[in-house]
């Protein structure tokens, strides 16, 4: 099971846009895949509900980690730590992962359904902390399983999805720890980022032969800043992409909520074009 992230998607890949904002630090910690360990490496499910996951963490670097685990479920918060994980490249898939660390296993006294998972406190080895800005990993499948997103973008979640089950069936003697319960103090304590308006500049559509629609995500800071925009959907017509472009990341948005606080999101940006 797959949602968001932010250091897993390539920031330098074609058509990626950096928009001006303030600085904003990356966690060198971030959530690759979760997986509900009652189901198979798919994509094709949502919102699956279990008692058992696991989760494998990702970094861009070979450290050592340690940090707190968090997860949204439907109004509660679960929080397990994770101790001295060494990230390391996997040598069967090296194109399509950065460094990995073995899967952090989970079991809930009752089943979940989670929404949201982020990463927090996180400690290199040296005793370096981080300060990881509030990034939450979508533990549902719209982002990646939207009818924009390239199908083929999905084999690397699904291969990272088998590698928790592997992870799983191996190590048999792994006991999955029991995350500990705490109560969210909000009347709504997670909600996604929202567009408050729409910039909207010119562009000529007169050879356009029908509708077209162009989407970029939109990578939002928790202070409500546009810090990155990926064109998810393009058309035939480069000014068309280009406007997208230069419309998502000049709009203003609301940031995301996750546990009642300000926390970074994604927005998926659409425009239809006609003549």
């Amino acid at each position: 099971m797959r949602g968001f992230f932010i250091a897993a998607v390539p920031l330098a890949a074609i058509l990626a846009f950096a928009a001006p904002a303030r600085a904003f630090s990356f966690c060198p910690v971030t959530i690759d895949a979760v997986q509900a360990l009652g189901f198979g490496p798919t994509e094709a499910y949502v919102n699956a509900t279990d008692t058992r996951f696991g989760v494998e963490l990702q970094s861009e670097a070979p450290i050592t980690a340690s940090g707190t685990l968090s997860m949204a479920t439907d109004g509660q918060i679960y929080r397990v730590p994770f101790r001295d994980l060494k990230f390391a490249a996997d040598p069967l898939h090296a194109a399509t992962a950065g460094y990995i660390a073995p899967p952090v296993f989970i079991s809930f006294d009752r089943p979940q359904t989670l929404s949201y998972l982020w990463v927090s406190d996180v400690t290199l080895e040296g005793d370096t902390s981080v300060d990881c800005p509030l990034f939450p990993f979508r533990a549902t499948h719209d982002f990646f399983n939207h009818t924009f997103t390239e199908q083929s973008a999905n084999e690397p979640h699904r291969i990272a999805d088998q590698r928790i089950l592997d992870a799983r069936s191996s190590a048999l003697t792994l006991q999955p720890t029991v995350a500990s319960h705490i109560s969210r103090g909000c009347g709504i304590p997670d909600r996604q980022p929202l567009l408050t308006r729409r910039y909207e500049p010119k562009v000529d559509t007169r050879t356009l032969l029908g509708p077209t629609q162009v989407s970029a995500f939109v990578f939002i800071s928790p202070e409500g800043a546009p810090l990155y925009v990926e064109l998810s959907q393009t058309s035939d017509v480069p000014a068309l992409n280009a406007n997208v472009m230069e419309s998502a990341s000049h709009s203003t948005y609301s940031p995301a909520t996750v546990d009642c606080m300000l926390a970074a999101g994604v927005y998926l940006f659409r425009a239809l074009f006609s003549k």
